[in-house]
């Protein structure tokens, strides 16, 4: 609270020390904001704001408290408006798309009974503005009873930001409910240990010509499909290993933004040094005001430029495409807790898992086709057994999707495809023993599902569709 005007730096600090031992009794983590700074109010209101400020960026940081530092983005030229209290039109945008990058929660008394918001409607004619400006903010109502004539709000712009809201009764004295409510963090990872292949380095030539020198005809002679199939894929995986390097995947978070290059780079860095020189007067708004302005032009341009080429070879690079946007979101929606068949709430994972099996293998249909699993064909002497040729398996792996994921069996597509020519003949005698035999490899019997929420309820399995 901005309590500058009425009482002195002492006092300030007398209520931050008193707080402070409250905070800690009950274990609370909370996060400070620095004073605002208010114009028109002299230099002695200002002087106050400064030096408070400071004590408290240092208080916090003494007593393990966060601290948000308001002075880098509203000491800045027409933050105010002309009444020196509310912010200026131009501010109001620049504070709104700050916020719309943030988890936002805001809570507490608006004082509008009035508003209905089963239905988003209201009576009053300043309920009716304020609804709207909640709806053009994006913001969620998370209190599902009603609070204090339902005048209590708690306002969210992630709908999974918030878990586990209850209302309980009054405090003290105090009319208002008690509103608790758990937050969903996640942890910025700097770097991860995960490897993938580095295709800008495979030597596919030498990998294609071991490969080829391979007798795989007198090698499967006398194996079933299964132990065909190990024998082909273990080859394969030791001969990748030797000609394909691994690399370490990039985190999300210590990656720079796609559309940024050398020229960008630069014309930030110029950006950074011009607003430091006019903090210290040594340069004039107008002149920063012209070297921010071509800087947020270029910015725009580069990241209109990206995107339109994004969208223009979407076919040809989805992987790209649902990587940017990808990193567009602000966070990464987990499985919740589910109900089981018992009705009761499974939040194991291991629980959760099962739950979601059984669920999955319920919609299959158990027909059983005319070569079921184990079952040998019986051909008739006079007609030849069906076979797989090798030129429409060789047709089929070119056209393989390079950019989809391996599967468990840990060999990547693009591997396949630009090994069609050379794996075609092993692969189609493994189908051809296969089918005959009735056999099928064990890993061909596996597959990675995951689970999308469609609607509904979260915690009902039936939402949940495998991808």
């Amino acid at each position: 609270m901005n309590d500058t005007e009425s009482q002195n730096l002492d006092k300030i600090k007398e209520d931050f020390q008193a707080l402070r031992v409250q905070l800690k009794n009950i274990g609370a983590q909370v996060i400070f904001s620095s004073i605002l700074p208010v114009q028109g109010k002299g230099v002695a209101r200002n002087r106050c704001i400064m030096h408070s400020n400071s004590w408290l960026r240092g208080w916090c940081h003494r007593e393990g408290f966060g601290f948000y530092d308001n002075e880098a983005f509203f000491d800045d030229y027409n933050m105010l408006g002309r009444d020196g209290i509310h912010l200026s039109r131009r501010r109001k945008g620049s504070f709104s798309n700050r916020l719309a990058n943030l988890n936002l929660l805001l809570t507490g008394d608006f004082n509008y009974p009035d508003i209905c918001w089963k239905n988003n409607t209201a009576a009053r004619m300043s309920s009716i503005k304020f609804l709207e400006r909640v709806e053009d903010c994006f913001l969620l109502q998370m209190l599902g009873v009603p609070t204090r004539k339902e005048a209590q709000f708690l306002f969210t712009n992630q709908e999974n930001l918030l878990c586990n809201i209850s209302v309980s009764n009054n405090l003290g004295s105090s009319d208002h409910n008690i509103v608790e409510f758990g937050i969903w963090l996640s942890m910025l990872k700097v770097s991860t240990k995960t490897r993938v292949l580095d295709f800008r380095r495979a030597n596919f030539s030498s990998l294609r010509a071991q490969l080829g020198g391979i007798p795989w005809d007198a090698s499967m002679e006398d194996k079933g499909a299964n132990e065909c199939w190990e024998f082909f894929k273990n080859a394969l995986l030791e001969a990748q290993k030797q000609f394909i390097p691994y690399k370490r995947k990039g985190s999300k978070q210590s990656k720079r933004s796609p559309w940024l290059n050398h020229e960008l780079l630069g014309l930030l860095k110029t950006k950074r040094e011009a607003y430091q020189r006019w903090r210290s007067g040594r340069l004039s708004v107008e002149n920063y005001k012209g070297i921010a302005r071509v800087c947020k032009d270029a910015v725009r341009k580069a990241k209109a430029q990206l995107e339109l080429e994004l969208a223009r070879d979407v076919k040809n690079h989805k992987k790209r495409f649902f990587r940017y946007v990808n990193c567009k979101q602000k966070q990464k929606e987990n499985i919740g807790p589910l109900l089981n068949s018992r009705g009761e709430s499974v939040t194991n994972n291991a629980e959760k898992a099962e739950v979601l099996n059984t669920f999955f293998t319920s919609v299959f249909t158990n027909t059983v086709g005319s070569q079921a699993l184990g079952t040998k064909i019986q051909f008739d002497r006079n007609t030849d057994p069906p076979s797989v040729k090798e030129e429409l398996v060789c047709e089929l792996l070119q056209e393989l999707d390079p950019y989809k994921s391996m599967g468990p069996d840990a060999i990547h597509p693009k591997v396949l495809r630009e090994l069609a020519d050379v794996i075609a003949g092993p692969l189609s005698t493994i189908f051809k023993k296969s089918w005959r035999s009735g056999d099928v490899p064990e890993d061909w019997r596996k597959a990675n599902v995951t689970p999308i929420y469609k609607k509904g309820s979260r915690e009902d399995p039936v939402c949940d569709f495998p991808c």
